[in-house]
């Protein structure tokens, strides 16, 4: 497709040859005017496969193409964007990518979006390592956990009966020594005075009909 490059990015062309960042530059109707060595390296995209062409095109997926055109309204409404999204590669894969976006406008009054992108494929792969490990790690803490509190209750449930119960046969089996002295003492308070001198005949018969 034959289209024109501006004035400005062909004297600029050999310097963002020099940047470690993946470029992509395109016109106000998304055609790519410029792609640097970066790019092709990071996708495995020719420029010849992507010059004068909307990038867009490059999407597989419908979600990430409606992606796409929401991120480019923004940069259109805001002048500027950051943001994370993913690349399509010439195998049909997804590279994950931060994508750093400028608008310009040239002194003919023609608006031109800059992107600058960073491969974080390496990143996201350290992310997912990190999440299996921490998951790996939560599911014996959780299983200590739940031991812990399962423990705690059958601790709880025991503790008290033993207490109470413990308590309740001290008061009510008593010894025999305090069970005779028991019934000493209340024979004792209910015997008239008269009978306090009379001989015991037994076991608690005393003489005398009133006692």
């Amino acid at each position: 497709m034959e289209f024109a490059k501006p004035e400005w990015l062909e004297q600029m062309e050999v310097i963002l040859e020099t940047l470690n960042e993946g470029v992509l530059i395109s016109d106000d109707c998304d055609h790519v005017l410029f792609v640097n060595s970066v790019f092709e390296e990071m996708t495995g995209i020719s420029r010849a496969d992507i010059l004068g062409r909307d990038a867009g095109e490059l999407y597989y997926s419908p979600e990430d193409y409606a992606v796409l055109q929401e991120l480019r309204r923004k940069t259109r409404q805001m002048g500027r964007g950051r943001y994370e999204f993913y690349l399509p590669t010439r195998v049909g894969g997804r590279l994950p990518i931060v994508a750093s976006v400028r608008s310009i406008e040239d002194p003919d009054g023609r608006m031109f979006a800059i992107v600058a992108l960073i491969d974080i494929s390496e990143q996201k792969a350290a992310e997912q390592h990190l999440r299996a490990a921490n998951t790996q790690l939560e599911e014996p803490q959780k299983e200590i956990e739940e031991d812990l509190v399962l423990a705690a209750r059958v601790q709880q449930s025991l503790a008290p009966k033993s207490m109470v119960w413990g308590g309740i046969r001290n008061v009510l089996s008593p010894s025999a020594h305090d069970w005779r002295r028991f019934r000493l003492g209340q024979s004792a308070r209910r015997r008239p005075p008269q009978c306090l001198g009379l001989r015991r005949i037994g076991s608690w018969h005393y003489l005398g009909a009133s006692c």
